[in-house]
């Protein structure tokens, strides 16, 4: 009887530190999965931060791209006008010549007081859209032949 309980005692004690060397190996998983959160929760916050500043900078994008589509449009109209404008004295100074007129009146350059009369004042503008597509595309052309002109005197 005492040697049974002898064997009892050793594979209870066997049973201890079986059950110890588990709980250890348990507290480790655990210590790494706690830091495995740590990290993931890091992570998630870092994600938040970069998505906000994306979001943000695709705002500032969109508002710039807006920007320069309004200014675009703003110089194609003018460049209408500009060209309309042009088309008007070239017809006058055609009308001169042919009716035998040796140059334009001197008060022809002189500004109005009407705003209506100036082709470059901000009113409607009535020609078609096409014209207005045409002008669009040769003020891109221009501002191309600009940009190459000023990357070559770079």
């Amino acid at each position: 009887m005492v040697e049974s309980a002898q064997q009892l005692l050793t594979i209870i004690e066997q049973l201890q530190s079986f059950v110890d060397a588990q709980l250890a190996r348990f507290d480790r998983v655990f210590d790494d999965c706690q830091v495995t959160l740590e990290l993931e929760s890091a992570l998630n916050e870092q994600v938040a931060v970069i998505e906000a500043e994306k979001a943000y900078r695709e705002s500032q994008r969109d508002e710039v791209v807006e920007q320069l589509r309004q200014e675009s449009d703003q110089l194609a109209d003018a460049w209408t006008r500009l060209e309309s404008k042009e088309r008007q004295l070239l017809a006058r100074e055609a009308t001169l010549q042919s009716s035998g007129s040796q140059g334009f009146p001197a008060n022809e350059f002189e500004p109005t007081a009407s705003p209506s009369s100036d082709p470059l004042s901000h009113s409607e503008n009535t020609e078609k859209p096409q014209s207005r597509q045409a002008a669009v595309r040769q003020f891109q052309q221009l501002s191309r032949e600009i940009s190459k002109h000023s990357r070559r005197n770079d």
